[in-house]
């Protein structure tokens, strides 16, 4: 009986890590492009609007590295890789603010088929989302449990 209940909470927990990673926008980058870079402050303003373009090689953190100041660290737990605590002049504390990274453009559902978005919240770092051709990104820095509507 401990078998058959420890397969069915295996299973399940297969399942469900599944289905939480397929919400996520991963894909492949395009083999290049141009993607726009927005970074919007506390007050809401837009300090950084520029587009540069990418390789298929490219992650999101390459693309800002290569461009701007970023400061950065490492984690791991609930949120694991590279989180960026500021971009040039713009800097957070990640524990009373953080940037969120909102994609407007195109993404991969959880179906696999790519859909447009306005503003939709990332749940993909710098270090996993793909880089698609003509996406805008942008870094705005919010306060931690501030969120917007439709996020």
């Amino acid at each position: 009986m401990k078998l058959i209940t420890s397969l069915f909470v295996l299973i399940g927990l297969a399942g469900l890590f599944s289905y939480v990673t397929s919400l996520s926008p991963y894909g492949e980058s395009e083999a290049s492009g141009r993607i726009a870079l927005i970074v919007r402050d506390e007050a809401g303003e837009t300090v950084i609007n520029e587009t540069y373009t990418f390789t298929e090689e490219d992650t999101l953190f390459d693309v800002l590295e290569r461009h701007h100041t970023v400061n950065w660290e490492a984690r791991s737990g609930a949120i694991t890789g590279r989180v960026i605590l500021g971009i040039d002049e713009t800097n957070t504390d990640f524990e009373s603010d953080f940037l969120a990274i909102l994609i407007t453009g195109r993404i991969v559902n959880r179906h696999g088929e790519i859909i447009e978005v306005e503003e939709h919240f990332s749940s993909v770092g710098v270090d996993l989302m793909p880089l698609l051709d003509g996406n805008t990104i942008i870094f705005e820095q919010r306060q931690v449990g501030a969120f917007k509507a439709g996020d």
